[in-house]
């Protein structure tokens, strides 16, 4: 999508600007859980998850640019935003690598992100408020 928003001399800087702010969230997401659930309750901490995570899903719609691929045989706007759907996700199953790249993608983000359930820990396993630690 960044070569379709950003002017072509431009690209690279972009990209890498994309690289380094997704780099400085993942460092800056666990001190900021860790400080919203210093008080008595996880909900402020969830709370704003939820909103960040909304926020996100949201902004990528606002953009307005025509991503669509051009069929040789047909125009893009002939074909459903289902069938695009559809062929993309045939295209990915069908590949010799990135099945098991999005494999290994979902395993690191689901079982490498135990960080942010400490405060949970703290409060079940040793009977203690999220500050404790």
């Amino acid at each position: 999508l960044t070569p379709q928003v950003v002017p072509p001399h431009l690209v690279q800087r972009a990209t890498s600007t994309n690289v380094v702010t997704d780099n400085v969230g993942e460092i800056l997401a666990p001190f900021l859980f860790f400080v919203s659930t210093l008080g008595s309750s996880l909900c402020p901490a969830f709370g704003a998850a939820a909103l960040a995570y909304s926020v996100a899903a949201v902004l990528p719609t606002l953009i307005k640019v025509d991503c669509c691929p051009e069929h040789p045989d047909q125009p893009a706007s002939a074909t459903s935003r289902a069938a695009r759907c559809k062929e993309g996700l045939s295209f990915i199953l069908h590949h010799p690598l990135l099945p098991g790249l999005y494999l290994l993608d979902w395993g690191m983000t689901v079982f490498t992100f135990y960080r942010e359930l400490f405060p949970i820990f703290a409060a079940t396993l040793l009977g203690s408020r999220p500050a404790w630690l």
